[in-house]
């Protein structure tokens, strides 16, 4: 649920990293929000309204519902729960690879850590599929790479190619290196 603005940049939703926060069990709002804080702080940002806004458009979706927790003396506090659509509508996200470099950064590496806090099979076959993607977006670049006439006029449009190809296969590197890392974690994913 990753929204590509008008300029390219991508606008990471927090609706899958809430929703992958409630597999476990139900929790407040606030609770959902430090958890949040604590599992993604080196990898994800946001701020506490922008969480509290994701949770009400997951339930106006039906992928959360939520009950009203009496507290004493003060307000009654919302304790969310995932219905079903949201368990499915998590797992489909988790499974699938990035669509960009930029997503990687940011929505992979949270996939990756959603794999090892939940203790879910998987994560070879996201890896898999995110270097799969990786290939294809590198065949892709070398297709529709600039002639070497066009890149004596103007070098830069090979300078960006030479660095997202670089970036590309670094990716690649640094997924297989860590595959064997994440299997043995996941007790080989067996």
């Amino acid at each position: 649920m990753s929204d590509v603005k008008q300029d390219g940049f991508s606008s990471y939703s927090l609706e899958n990293v809430a929703l992958g926060l409630l597999m476990s069990s139900p929790k407040h709002g606030y609770g959902l929000y430090r958890d949040f804080t604590v599992t993604f702080r080196r990898i994800w940002k946001a701020g506490q309204a922008n969480f509290y806004a994701a949770l009400a458009r997951l339930e106006a979706k039906g992928h959360l519902r939520s009950i009203a927790e009496p507290q004493e003396g003060r307000p009654a506090r919302k304790v969310y729960q995932i219905t079903d659509s949201g368990r499915e509508a998590f797992m489909v996200w988790l499974h699938t690879p990035v669509p960009s470099l930029r997503a990687i950064r940011v929505e992979l590496i949270a996939k990756l850590r959603f794999f090892h806090v939940l203790q879910l099979p998987g994560t070879s076959d996201l890896i898999d599929g995110q270097i799969v993607l990786l290939r294809s977006m590198l065949a892709e670049w070398d297709r529709n790479a600039d002639q070497p006439e066009k890149a004596e006029l103007d070098p830069f449009p090979a300078l960006i190619d030479d660095f997202r190809k670089r970036q590309a296969e670094f990716v690649m590197e640094w997924l297989i290196a860590w595959q064997e890392h994440f299997q043995v974690n996941a007790g080989a994913e067996s």
